[in-house]
């Protein structure tokens, strides 16, 4: 029993951190299994925070494979109904758009991969945007020393090894040289060290605090739960405030409100209403379906500029 118990803490280990997590490991929605890859749709009423005013209706699928697809409409009711649509935008692998795009638009890849990590699960966008921004970033695979790695190899083989093993002969494990290595190593992380994360306290709460000169962001300490993320542009920052998680299908924790200031120098509040997830694939479909644009033809709709 305690080498299937070592074989699965060493599993865990492969993948984990020590104390002070990694900036890439921060960008998953640590509340959430993740929902169903098929398809996810929100429905949020935006309008702008400072006075409430030029409020509209967003509705984005996430469809196609690991969600990449985007389609996006905007509507003036509630009700989303075609006769209210006023804006469609539609992306295909956008996260490849955005990478092709250079720092053009960045407060809509800010935007974007927040809601990967928020809705997606995934760490991805956000990654791809603090390369563009950080050269300083370094991802969980350019962390990895592979020394150590190694080192956790040969450890996992021993124990497999070992697991039919009488007692006694188990007994020779710990005075093998690549098991104290090894036991090291656990202790230690398999990960370089930086010094760009650091846990804070603000409001009561501790955080997790990501510096770079051009990108910082606070997450939770133990939920990994996004609460503000900053790219600085000189006088033309861009940001994203996330608030007041709530559970939303089942065991996916979604945020209720989203603030955004964008590159235009607005700012608008998000307030989620609505989502919903699609574990069938012919379901999928009707979250990445494009409307007829006729309809939009002669309505006026000034996009912020966040969105795509």
């Amino acid at each position: 029993m305690k080498i299937i118990l070592l074989l699965g803490f060493l599993i865990l280990s492969f993948s984990a951190v020590s104390n002070v997590p990694t900036v890439e490991s921060l960008f998953r929605n640590g509340s959430s299994d993740g929902p169903a890859p098929h398809g996810v749709m929100i429905l949020a009423e935006v309008s702008r925070e400072e006075t409430g005013s030029d409020m509209f209706y967003l509705k984005i699928w996430f469809a196609g494979k690991n969600g990449n697809d985007i389609t996006q409409a905007v509507y003036s009711q509630k009700d989303t109904v075609l006769d209210s649509l006023l804006d469609i935008a539609t992306k295909d692998n956008f996260i490849s758009d955005f990478q092709r795009r250079g720092l053009a638009g960045t407060d809509r890849e800010l935007f974007y991969s927040v809601l990967a990590t928020l809705f997606l699960n995934t760490s991805a966008p956000m990654s791809n945007f603090m390369k563009k921004v950080a050269p300083e970033y370094k991802t969980n695979l350019e962390l990895l020393d592979p020394e150590k790695t190694e080192i956790l190899k040969k450890y996992k083989a021993l124990l497999e090894e070992y697991a039919s093993a009488d007692k006694k002969r188990r007994s020779e494990l710990d005075q093998m040289e690549e098991v104290k290595k090894a036991k090291v190593v656990l202790k230690e992380g398999l990960y370089a060290k930086t010094n760009v994360v650091r846990l804070i306290r603000k409001d009561k709460e501790f955080y997790w605090e990501v510096s770079f000169p051009k990108f910082k962001a606070l997450v939770s300490n133990e939920k990994h739960q996004i609460y503000r993320v900053e790219y600085i542009d000189g006088a033309n920052n861009q940001s994203v405030t996330v608030s007041g998680y709530a559970m939303s299908e089942g065991a996916h924790e979604a945020p209720r409100l989203i603030v955004v200031a964008g590159a235009d120098g607005r700012s608008w509040k998000l307030r989620l209403l609505k989502m919903e997830v699609s574990s069938d694939k012919k379901n999928s479909k009707e979250f990445g379906r494009i409307f007829d644009k006729a309809s939009i033809k002669g309505k006026s709709f000034q996009k912020p500029s966040f969105l795509i």
